[in-house]
Formats: structure tokens, sequence, C-alpha cells
């Protein structure tokens, strides 16, 4: 609708006016109060603020008197004689930590030289230094008064510090020293219990020194010794520091326009500055200001919308019902495609050949769209080439072109489809660089564009490409794209699906030739908790049950085998149904002894039981017969054992009763054999010799290397050695002779085994 229009109706006039009549007022409302409301605020801001600072500049003076108070007490009860004595004037400082608590620097006493004589704490290293200059000693010592100190640098700590002083007097009244309390303003001290807070986000606290223009310490630590601007800059600033007591509006050291209020400490004639930025303390009433601009606004955009409402429902109805259009051809779309889906399946379940379904789904496409042509194109199974074209209604000529055309990137839209797995969309094919090589087959054709979507497999394999021609040039819509892919899936299905039934198909193939050909029982079986049923078995079975495989399947074990064994196959059937093992059994049938390998199989949603039985019956024998073998020869074994046992005892008895002691040792002197007459000679156990002595340990150390060198040619050429007197030592060091004969002791090779040795 024109403006004009609105213009000639009286009605639409009336409603102007009042709209710009409410909506003057209200700006003029909004400007009026903001006016009353920055001058109401401002007031009782400042009163608040100035009660703020008195109360903080109150509190900060009764601490300062409380610490001054404490200082002149303690310097009263110093002696003359105790402030003499160092050591004893350092051990009053320490008896009172409360000092530190109070001066978080510590705590120094100093002589009337202004000497620092005792200091806590002791690491501050105050004592020796000379103070005599700052300005509170030159008020305890000349004027005998307490004194608040100016900030400073301390001498030593090289920190911001302020000093708290009182005279320390003899009975006469005169100053001998000074008690002098220090504050780190840079820690957390007394002052920060009362200007830490901060007014707003960035306002805060001054506390100021008017004879320096310094800040003593403030709100933000990084302001402590800051110099106040020059005098000038700031008129608040320099009316305060002249002793004006009071709030107005100043300028803070960052440019900012602030309410700030200040007042005097008496204590230490310093002042309190409290400030808060302007912004932030005027924040309510703008905040209000954008609110009542904003509704003022709102109501404004809505009266002009107002007009346009009857146009907006409108071009929503319109909006609506087009979508409902296009949505109920969406639906009818699907459901014509879930129909033709449906059929195509029906095909694929009633087992027809591939190229019958694949060429239902191309003359199906073809029929819902009178106006295009449609390939499928299969790849070989290296997918390299197209194998095959599905296309009745293209030209033969055009197909058998394509039939063994390999695939790559730029070679037609179907080989570029195929080979990069991804939709290529020709447009015009007599332009295109993709159909440089098939613009001549395709005019003949009597084409003008081609689309194409790769056929890919629920493996993400390519099987090859789907294709959707034209006669003219042209580009697909989005719904069109939506059903090349939906075609090409349901192509796809009906490829899985063949592939999948060739594959079991040859497996069940070879499975059948394995079950013909084995030597070993193999078979399949469904099982119950009460009978186990053949569903698949070798020839194999005849010469154990003399029956075919084909009279097998289908039979119970109770109609197989006798009723224990078959009663204890199903046992263990369902056991390995149940438990998910595999399990190996030893049976017997027959006389006939097997192993036997079962194992679960899952098809589908049942399991089912598989297994192969091994005949082991020539093994059992052999086992039989070594295990009597073995029998045989553990009694021979046993019986030579007590012979030799035997023949032992009887050659240690002559060995006892002819005091001769018989050993053996191997290639390397160890020994290897003591016969029982070692301990009665040597002292020596037999279990301490064997394996832990060598021969020549037994001779005393001064003959140990003579007799290794008259003993060696033993080991070396093997030869006896016949009636060589030596002298041996026992274990408790007697010294005993001997007639010692031995002789070598071989391996089958010749090779030296050990010496035995007999000594009387």
């Amino acid at each position: 609708m024109h403006f004009n229009n609105f213009k000639s109706s009286f009605n639409i006039r009336i409603i102007i006016l009042i709209m710009v009549v409410f909506v003057s007022s209200i700006w003029a409302l909004t400007h009026y109060g903001r006016y009353i409301l920055n001058e109401d605020t401002q007031r009782l801001l400042a009163e608040q603020q100035l009660l703020t600072v008195t109360m903080v500049a109150a509190n900060i003076d009764a601490k300062l008197q409380t610490r001054l108070l404490t200082l002149e007490r303690i310097a009263q009860t110093i002696s003359p004689p105790l402030l003499v004595n160092a050591a004893e004037m350092q051990e009053f400082l320490e008896k009172r930590p409360h000092l530190q608590i109070m001066f978080n620097a510590g705590v120094f006493i100093t002589d009337s030289n202004g000497n620092v004589i005792a200091d806590i704490p002791v690491s501050a290293n105050r004592i020796g230094l000379n103070i005599i200059n700052s300005d509170y000693m030159i008020a305890a010592l000349k004027e005998g008064k307490s004194s608040i100190g100016q900030q400073e640098l301390g001498k030593n700590l090289k920190i911001p510090v302020f000093c708290l002083a009182a005279p320390i007097c003899n009975a006469q009244g005169r100053v001998i020293g000074v008690i002098v309390g220090v504050t780190n303003l840079d820690k957390s001290n007394f002052l920060d219990d009362f200007l830490e807070n901060s007014l707003g986000k960035i306002g805060g606290y001054l506390l100021v020194a008017p004879a320096q223009r310094q800040i003593i310490t403030a709100t933000d630590k990084k302001r402590i010794m800051e110099s106040l601007p020059p005098t000038g800059a700031d008129p608040f600033i320099d009316r305060a520091l002249q002793g004006f007591k009071g709030s107005a509006i100043s300028t803070t050291a960052q440019g900012l326009k602030a309410l700030t209020a200040a007042t005097v400490v008496p204590a230490a004639g310093c002042y309190v500055v409290g400030f808060i930025p302007i912004k932030e303390a005027f924040a309510p009433i703008d905040s209000m200001q954008s609110h009542l601009m904003l509704a003022a606004s709102l109501i404004t955009l809505l009266a002009f919308f107002m007009t346009f409402w009857l146009l907006k429902i409108q071009r929503v109805k319109d909006t609506l019902t087009v979508q409902l259009v296009e949505r109920a051809e969406e639906l009818q779309r699907k459901n014509h495609f879930e129909q033709f889906r449906n059929r195509i399946l029906g095909l694929i379940t009633e087992g027809e050949s591939l190229s019958t379904v694949l060429e239902a789904i191309v003359l199906g496409v073809e029929e819902d769209n009178p106006e295009i042509l449609c390939s499928i194109l299969l790849l070989d199974s290296e997918g390299r080439f197209f194998a095959k074209a599905i296309s009745p209604s293209l030209p033969d000529f055009y197909s058998s072109a394509i039939e063994g055309l390999e695939i790559g990137m730029g070679v037609g839209p179907c080989g570029t489809a195929a080979f990069t797995g991804q939709r290529v969309i020709v447009d015009d094919i007599t332009t295109h660089q993709y159909c440089l090589q098939f613009q001549g087959l395709a005019a003949r054709a009597g084409l003008g564009s081609c689309w194409s979507q790769p056929i890919i497999s629920s493996s993400r394999q390519v099987l090859g490409a789907f294709g959707i021609y034209h006669r003219e040039a042209c580009e697909p819509t989005e719904s069109e794209i939506a059903s090349i892919e939906q075609i090409a899936t349901l192509a796809s299905i009906a490829i899985d699906k063949f592939t999948t039934s060739k594959a079991l198909q040859e497996s069940d193939e070879l499975l059948t030739q394995f079950m013909l050909h084995s030597p070993i029982h193999a078979y399949v079986q469904s099982v119950t908790p009460t009978e186990s049923r053949t569903i698949k078995c070798s020839d194999s079975f005849q010469d154990m049950l003399g029956m075919e495989s084909e009279e097998m399947i289908g039979k119970t074990m109770d109609e197989l085998f006798p009723a224990d064994l078959a009663a204890k196959i199903n046992s263990d059937n369902w056991a390995v149904i149940t438990g998910g093992k595999a399990v190996v059994l030893d049976e017997e049938l027959n006389d006939r002894y097997y192993t036997t390998f079962k194992f679960p199989i899952i098809q589908g949603d049942r399991t089912l039981l598989a297994g192969y039985t091994i005949e082991i019956t020539e093994r059992v024998q052999a086992e039989e017969m070594m295990q009597r073998f073995n029998e045989e020869l553990q009694q021979k074994v046993s019986e030579q054992t007590r012979s030799l046992k035997e023949s032992l005892y009887r050659i240690d008895q002559l060995s006892e009763q002819s005091h001769t002691m018989i050993w053996e040792v191997d290639a390397q002197g160890l020994y290897t054999y003591v016969n029982l007459m070692s301990e009665r000679v040597f002292g020596y156990r037999p279990e301490e010799m064997v394996g832990k002595m060598h021969w020549y340990d037994v001779f005393p150390e001064s003959e140990r290397e003579s007799i290794k060198n008259l003993i060696a040619p033993v080991f070396e050429s093997r030869v006896q050695i016949l009636n060589i007197e030596n002298q041996t030592t026992t274990k408790d060091g007697r010294n005993i002779w001997w007639l010692t004969n031995g002789i070598p002791i071989l391996n089958e090779d010749g090779s030296l085994k050990g010496l035995s040795w007999q000594r009387y």
C-alpha cells in the first residue's frame, strides 16, 4: 500500500498525531527525569561519600593514636640503665611480639644521638644506622614529643615506609632515646583495613601528605608515593590540601571525571581522599535513560509495524501455501519412489538375475521421467573397466562403445565418477572438457547432457556408475540430485545382494567339496537342551557309522549312537552352546578311539555347533605300548639302582675297614663324589666337599703349588698315578700322610671327564 493513501485517511492522521505526541512526551519526560535524577543523585552521593571518607579518616586517626599511645607507654617503661645496655634492650623488644603485629616492618630504639641500638625483627639489619636527621627523630629528640613521620624510602629496607616515634625520657624529663614503629606500605598493614575497599570498579581511596603533595598509600598499591598533579591541575585537590573538607567533581590522574570527597586525619595532618568515576556513580541513571529511550523506540517501531501487520499476515499465508504444495509434491515423490523401491526389492527377493533387476531400475526411472535416458555401467572385478552397460533405451552402438572403456579422470562423466567416487554433472556435452573424446558419439546418439552418480557398495567400494542423459543441455535441481542418489543406492543394494548370494553359493560349494573329500569327520548340528540334530556332515562318517552323509542329515544323536554315548554328546554340545567356548573331548566307539573338537558358530540369529572328529586309535595303542615299556624300564632301573646302592654300601664298608678314602673330581678338579670316609679322615662331610671344594684344597697351603704341578700331567696326558705319598690337612688343622692312587675317567669321545682317586 502506498504512503499517499495513508495521508488521505483521517484515522491514520489521528493515529500518527497521537503517536507523535506520545513519543514526544516520552522523550521530554526522559530528559527531565534525567536532569532531576542527576541533581538529586549527585547531592546524595556527595553527602554519602563525604560521610564515608570522614569515617575512614576517623578510623585511621584512631589507629594512629592507638599506636602512638602504645609507643609512649613502652617508652615510659625504659630506664636509662636499660637503654645503655644494648643486649638487654634487644631482649626487651623481643619479649613484646605484639609490636610486630601493630607495625608490620618492626620496631627499633635509638639513643640520644639517633643511633639504632635495638631492632625487631633482627633481619631488618637496622642496628648501627644513624637516623637523627629524619623528621620524626627531630620532633622526638629536640621537641620531646611523639610524632608521625612523612612517608619515605627506608634507609636499609629500601621500601616505602612511614614511622611513628615516641621519646624516651629520664626521670628529669630529658630525652635520652627514641622508640620508633615502622609500617611497610608495600605489605598488608593497618591502613588497608579502611583503604583496600574500592569505590565502584576503579574508584577508591588515597591517603595524601599535603606538605609533599604525595600519596602515602592508596587502594591501588601501585600509587604508593606517587606525586599529586601540580598545583592548578586539579582545583579540588588544591582546595583539599589547603584544608577544605567536602566533595566536588574533579579529574583523576587517568583523566576521568570523578565524584571526589576529602577530609583530614588529625593525628597525622594528612588527608583521606575518596573518588568514584562519574560514569559509575551515575550508571543507574544512564541505565534508566537507556531503558526509557529503548522503550520509546520500541513503541515508535510498534506503531509503524502495526500498519503493515495485515500485509505481513497475507505474505505468511502465501508462503505457507507454497510450502504445503511443495511438501505435498515431495511426499508424493517419496511414496512413488517407495513403491518403485519395493518393486525392485521384490525382484531381488525372488532371485531374479542382476541384469533383470538393473534393467528394471533403468526402465522404471525412464517411465517416470520420459524426457530422460538412463544407464547403469558395471565395473570389472579389478575396478578398472566398464564390463557391462545396462542401457535399454540408448543406441546399441553407444552402449558397445562404453563397454570395455577404462575409467579415469576426464574419461567422460561416468568414467570420472567411477574413478573418483564423486558425482559428476556435465550440463553440456558439446563444451565440457570431460567429453571431448565422446562428442561425436554423443552427437550421433542425440545426447546433450549427462549426470553421473557413482554406485558405491556398503563396504565403500565403487561398483559402477548410474547415468542420466537429456537430449538438451541442462542442470539438475536439488530434488533431481536427491533422486539420482536414491537410484544409485538402490542399484548398490541389488549389486551387493547379487555379489553376496554369489559368494555364499561359491562358499557352499567349497564346503560341500570339503565335506565330500575330507578324511576327518566334520559336521554342523543344531542343538537344544534335549537333542542335537545333524545339518551337514562329511562323507567320511561312512567309515565310522556305516552310512552315507545324506542318511545322517536330519537325524539326532539318539538315532546315530548308543544311548549312553548319545546322552553324553547331547550334554557336551549344549555346554558348548551355552558356554560359548570351544572344547576338545576324547571319545570311544566300538573299541575305536577319537578326539573331537567342538565350537559354536553364529548363523543369523541362531547359534549352531560345528566340530570335527579325528580317529586316534593307533596313537592310543602306541601310548599304551609305550606306557607298558616305561613301566618295565622303571622296574629294571629300580632293580639296578638297588643293586648299585648295595654295591656302594659294600664299597663304603670295605673302604672304612681298609681305611681307604675314595673320591672323584671333574676336569676342573672340583669334587663330584666323596665316600663316607671323608668325614672320619678330613672332618668334612661329603656334602661339604662335593661341588664346593677342589682336590688341592685339602693340601697344606705351602705345598699346593708343587702338588698341582705334580698332578697336572695326569689331567693333560690322562695317565694313572700310583703310590704317591703326600700330606693333607684336616678340617681341624691336623696334617696326615697318605698313599694316593688315581686313574683318569674318560667320556665316550675320549675327552677327559675327571679323575678317580684312592687314598690309604
